[in-house]
């Protein structure tokens, strides 16, 4: 609530975004911890359908995330009286784009070295980027709002393709690793 009272500030807004998108690198922790890609094996499942199903989990989760945040937030604003359709579709192309990016660059550093050493490298890699987004938006001097414009939309579709290229090279890395 207090992300939509106050347009400047949405980060409880993205945050579940964030979170959703971590839940993969979880469910791989786990599954390495039970040994269940030793497991698996025994199980007519090639490697690659092992990769893609906890992309394609993180996809499910991800957009469910999207639309009870988004009909959640629509609700909310149309309440207080606040609705904008430019600021609805900004905030679901960040929403979007927050929740896709972390597995995006962290599933592959997982299925190359594995979630217990991937783990450092994976808060690292989570303090740079995030580290980045609050150095350049305190540049910019804009807050936390975002304004619906075609860097948005760019930013958008950059994370959807390097989603693809992220679940295409886990795969390849998955497949040439020794379990």
């Amino acid at each position: 609530f207090m992300s939509i009272t106050d347009g400047e500030n949405i980060f409880f807004t993205l945050y579940p975004s964030m979170l959703v998108g971590m839940i993969t690198f979880t469910l791989q922790s786990y599954d390495e911890r039970e040994k269940w890609q030793t497991f698996s094996s025994a199980f007519p499942l090639s490697r690659k359908t092992l990769v893609s199903s906890k992309y394609l989990f993180c996809l499910i989760a991800c957009g469910s995330n999207l639309v009870f945040t988004s009909v959640t937030y629509s609700v909310a604003t149309l309440v207080i009286g606040s609705f904008s359709l430019e600021t609805f579709f900004s905030n679901i192309c960040a929403m979007f784009s927050v929740a896709l990016v972390t597995p995006s660059i962290l599933m592959p550093i997982v299925y190359r070295f594995g979630a217990v050493k991937g783990k450092a490298l994976y808060y690292v890699v989570l303090g740079i980027f995030w580290g980045a987004i609050a150095i350049l938006n305190n540049i910019s001097g804009k807050g936390y709002k975002l304004s619906l414009s075609p860097p948005l939309y760019i930013v958008s579709i950059v994370v959807a393709i390097l989603f693809v290229l992220s679940w295409l090279l886990s795969v390849k890395l998955f497949e040439k690793r020794d379990l």
